[in-house]
């Protein structure tokens, strides 16, 4: 449904909340930017990442790390969404955050996200899914990846700002135990 032009539509909330995405658009030509609101998809704990522009189509574990907390996932071979902050959804109320390891011999999980060299890999604006029982929710990479010591990570505050639709992607390196790479990423849209 499109919403402009010289007949500007009043949507009800009952409109805004049914199955087919909704495009708002500004009337008269206004330069304001088209906003696309996602079928809504409730939040829930993710099963799997996939991630074609980076080769990754993994399971999603749970960790039990507490807020505050140090984040070291305890498998090589899977990701791991942190219980303590937001699940993925359309009504999410916090930042979502995977983690996984990675290594200088490419031999784990997020070794996909970077180069041999071990710098992070181009992968802005390329886009992954979280599937979930309730759907899948499509996010876009932000920009380029961050690198943080261990040490400022934790006490990073744009980090761990809630921000509701937003997506981290954060790699423990195994070389340099005390690096982490951080991917930004914004929820885009849903699918049940």
């Amino acid at each position: 449904m499109l919403v402009g032009g010289l007949s500007l539509s009043v949507l009800s909330l009952t409109e805004l909340v049914r199955d087919d995405p909704v495009v708002v658009a500004a009337p008269w030509g206004a330069n304001l930017p088209v906003l696309v609101i996602p079928k809504s998809v409730p939040v829930a704990v993710p099963t799997r990442l996939v991630f074609p522009g980076a080769g990754l189509d993994v399971r999603v574990q749970v960790d039990k790390t507490p807020p505050g907390g140090v984040i070291k996932p305890p498998s090589y071979t899977d990701v791991y969404w942190i219980e303590a902050y937001g699940k993925p959804g359309t009504n999410a109320d916090n930042t979502v955050y995977i983690a996984g390891h990675s290594s200088p011999d490419h031999s784990v999980v997020f070794d996909a996200l970077l180069e041999t060299d071990g710098s992070p890999r181009d992968l802005a604006g390329e886009e992954l899914t979280l599937n979930t029982p309730s759907g899948s929710l499509v996010y876009r990479i932000d920009g380029a990846a961050r690198r943080y010591d261990k040490n400022a990570l934790a006490n990073d505050p744009e980090i761990w700002k809630i921000v509701p639709g937003r997506l981290l992607l954060v790699t423990c390196d195994q070389e340099i135990e005390g690096r982490n790479t951080v991917f930004f990423a914004t929820l885009q849209g849903a699918s049940s």
